[in-house]
């Protein structure tokens, strides 16, 4: 889906996060329960995180209930997003479309079932939009150093990029500096005082009725 403003004109592919959040989409987004590879993002720091093209995928993914139930974050669960992913590719490769054969896939896979006895999605999956991206250490609510999912990145081109997108438009005051990382910084536990960017695939909720073109469930 591309991101554009309100005129229907694309935004491009040099946006923050921020830029979707004021797009088209503004107000189908859950800005609160945004996460970057099984991190959440800080909502006010948005703009330090930027994302790769001019297009986003929608679809249903396992919420992570235990995280939900223990602090109310609403993200997906990453551990069983492999399995998931499988299970979807081999819904869609033989065309199947019965809800209860769905869901026995889903139970042979460890994952819980998708459809209730009405035949509606369960609790268990919600909608999420996708976007790969770049986020600097400072727009995470919690420390991301030690997640599985994020990938840090040392490339100088790949970081003086991201700095360029963050810092278009800013004023000479508002430019944010970025200490990149020296070969001390990456042997030294006590001394490492660099910054850090990260690589990850971006999950945000969107309102169900919006996005209302079908979900890859088969």
């Amino acid at each position: 889906m591309p991101i554009t403003n309100r005129s229907g004109d694309s935004l491009g592919s040099n946006i923050t996060f921020e830029d979707v959040t004021k797009s088209v989409f503004a107000g189908y987004i859950n800005t609160e329960q945004v996460s970057m590879g099984g991190v959440m993002l800080d909502s006010t720091g948005f703009d330090k995180v930027t994302v790769n093209g001019a297009n986003f995928n929608v679809t249903y993914l396992p919420v992570d209930l235990v995280e939900y139930n223990d602090t109310g974050n609403i993200k997906p669960d990453i551990d069983m997003l492999e399995r998931y992913n499988d299970v979807q590719k081999h819904i869609k490769e033989n065309n199947i479309i019965d809800k209860d054969q769905i869901n026995q896939l889903y139970m042979k896979n460890n994952l819980p079932i998708f459809y209730d006895g009405k035949g509606d999605v369960t609790i268990n999956y919600i909608k999420f939009g996708i976007l790969n991206g770049n986020a600097l250490d400072t727009a995470f609510r919690e420390d991301a150093t030690f997640a599985d999912w994020l990938y840090e990145s040392y490339d100088k081109n790949e970081i003086t990029n991201v700095l360029d997108i963050i810092n278009k438009g800013r004023g000479g005051n508002n430019q944010i500096d970025f200490d990149v990382a020296s070969g001390w910084d990456k042997t030294s536990p006590i001394f490492n005082r660099h910054n850090s960017m990260y690589r990850g695939t971006i999950f945000f909720p969107v309102n169900q009725d919006y996005f209302t073109y079908t979900a890859t469930t088969g």
